[in-house]
């Protein structure tokens, strides 16, 4: 038997986590993470589980509205590094989420590690849920997440909330004395609409612009964000932060 992990969702932005206090029956742990998609609004979210489908049909099935084109129908917005561009999935009337402008059903999967936008077109609150089996010792001991020059969509890979400054990314971002010869680390804000900047001075750790002292900030579960990478490419590495499972 599988123990249940709880994650509920009370801001847009994350969700907290709510572990119930029972006897542990096995070593694996499954949970869901509730996230609010404002109405008609963007939330940058994230999967921090080993999800029980990773496909973007499986992850989101029944969940949010479909139309009969692109326009009509709430979206999945996923960054293509490469291109530098954003990929569409969005859910026709018969409930089939496709990869504009392909006119099958999609393959394309989102894993821990990696973000997306979820764009409501209703002008009313929706919650999406995200589930699967908690990241443990043999499936993601450590996280490892690349990071190209420019922009990355990234997230922290584990159903728990860290602070900013706990994050090992300090350890491989380029510093700098302003937040223009930085790496900045962007996140979403929904009520204003608007991206929040972090960056990594040369001494310290990661500030919010534009404040003079380190953050206080904290990714909540789920969070997803940009990363602007000014050097070259390289990989972020985290390790599971929680001893069980």
């Amino acid at each position: 038997m599988k123990k249940l992990l709880t994650v509920a969702a009370a801001l847009a932005l994350g969700v907290s986590v709510q572990a119930q206090t029972n006897q542990v029956l096995s070593r694996n742990a499954v949970g869901y993470a509730r996230i609010t998609a404002g109405a008609t609004n963007l939330v940058l979210a994230a999967i921090p589980f080993n999800s029980f489908s990773n496909t973007i049909a499986g992850i989101f099935a029944g969940q949010l509205n479909g139309g009969i084109t692109p326009a009509s129908s709430d979206t999945i917005l996923k960054w293509d590094a490469v291109n530098k561009t954003y990929v569409t999935f969005w859910k026709n009337n018969s409930g089939q989420w496709r990869q504009f402008p392909q006119v099958v059903e999609t393959t394309n999967t989102l894993r821990p590690g990696e973000a997306f936008f979820i764009q409501n077109k209703k002008i009313t609150n929706q919650s999406v849920f995200v589930m699967g089996e908690v990241p443990d010792s043999l499936t993601l001991a450590t996280s490892t997440v690349a990071l190209v020059t420019n922009l990355s969509m990234a997230s922290y890979s584990y159903p728990v909330s860290i602070n900013m400054t706990n994050l090992s990314i300090t350890n491989i971002a380029k510093k700098g004395i302003t937040p223009a010869s930085s790496d900045k680390l962007l996140t979403f804000d929904p009520i204003s609409r608007s991206y929040v900047t972090f960056w990594f001075p040369n001494a310290g750790s990661i500030r919010q612009f534009p404040e003079l002292v380190p953050t206080t900030n904290i990714l909540a579960v789920a969070q997803g964000f940009f990363y602007n990478r000014l050097s070259f490419s390289t990989n972020w590495v985290e390790p599971k932060p929680y001893t069980w499972p």
